[in-house]
């Protein structure tokens, strides 16, 4: 009977272990190009300096790419690393229309 017990509790503790989901962030800015499935966005708003350029990987079976000279709003999670060009690590949610 303790056996089960303390497997209840083990399972339950694992189950609250998964960590909370990573925050959605996001930034607009224009398409410089399209290359190899990724675009150069260069940043009007999200975070960064203003005219810094990122490279964006494209979301698989996105219906309509963008073209140069758009201007985009990308949702992603996770990271940007800071090279020349910047690179978003993360997971690209949505790639649209900037407002």
């Amino acid at each position: 009977m303790k056996k089960l017990v303390l497997l209840i509790l083990a399972l339950c503790a694992l189950a609250g272990c998964g960590g909370a989901e990573e925050p959605v962030e996001s930034m607009t800015g224009t398409v410089l190009e399209l290359s190899n499935g990724s675009m150069l966005l260069c940043i009007r708003s999200g975070g960064y300096p203003e005219g810094a350029e990122c490279r964006v990987p494209l979301p698989e079976g996105m219906e309509e790419e963008p073209g140069a000279g758009d201007e985009v709003l990308v949702r992603y999670t996770g990271g940007i690393a800071e090279s020349d060009p910047m690179q978003l690590i993360g997971e690209v949610l949505e790639v649209s229309p900037a407002e």
